[in-house]
């Protein structure tokens, strides 16, 4: 039943390339889509999604963060598959730092859906703005905003926080929309006791989901672990190891 229930998910939703969080602090912060640690830290990411424990739905997403003069490249491709479904996509992002505290980045994703052996490659565009102070930011996002399929891609709004409370915590939220399904709310809080290590927790209300998770840090090496709780569903898991440049 759990197995046909996520069919039912991916073949309504993965085939609409659904924005779907991989990176484990992520998911351990309530399943947030984008964060403003995408464009502060210079980094190559690899992680992995091992939703409800069926080994058929893994995902993979590898990131990376690089700083070209006054830019930040972020590229990202993800992949998910099945014997007669997949799904890979690749994202760039291109910020630019227009003042000394605000963001502005260009969104191109290239989608390639394969489903029984026919092949189909869609595009998208959309727009990221991001405000930074020293204990505040504030994102966002317009994705897939024009695309070369407005029936398969469609367009989404993310709205997302951050607030440092003390130097060791901070609070986060993500508000996302379509315009047709009910809006979506995240909400996470980060406690980091030492430079090494932080804890994560989070709740996804709309999805009666309850996460959690923690990262470790050795030398440029980061690890880090999250999980999602679903009353009926069951165990999500994600692990990743970073590279910080």
């Amino acid at each position: 039943m759990k197995i046909l229930i996520i069919l039912i998910m991916t073949f309504s939703c993965f085939s609409a390339f659904e924005n779907i969080p991989i990176d484990p602090e992520k998911i351990a912060s309530g399943g947030l889509i984008f964060s403003n640690d995408d464009f502060r830290i210079e980094k190559i990411s690899l992680s992995v999604l091992y939703p409800y424990e069926i080994s058929e739905f893994i995902r993979t997403e590898i990131r990376s963060n690089f700083n070209i003069y006054d830019f930040n490249l972020l590229t990202e491709i993800s992949h998910f598959g099945l014997e007669e479904y997949k799904e890979t996509s690749l994202t760039f992002s291109l910020g630019s730092k227009l003042l000394s505290n605000f963001i502005v980045s260009p969104i191109l994703e290239i989608h390639n859906l394969n489903i029984e052996n026919s092949n189909e490659i869609l595009y998208s565009g959309g727009c990221r703005a991001i405000y930074n102070d020293d204990n505040f930011s504030l994102g966002v996002s317009l994705t897939k905003i024009f695309s070369s399929d407005s029936k398969k891609i469609a367009p989404v709004i993310f709205i997302d926080t951050e607030m440092f409370l003390t130097d060791e915590i901070s609070i986060s939220s993500e508000i996302e929309s379509d315009g047709e399904e009910d809006v979506i709310y995240k909400f996470g809080a980060e406690y980091k006791p030492f430079e090494s290590i932080k804890f994560l927790v989070g709740i996804n209300p709309e999805l009666y989901s309850i996460n959690g998770g923690f990262s470790f840090k050795f030398s440029n090496l980061r690890f880090s672990y999250g999980v999602a709780y679903h009353n009926y569903l069951g165990l999500s898991h994600s692990s990743g190891i970073i590279y910080d440049l």
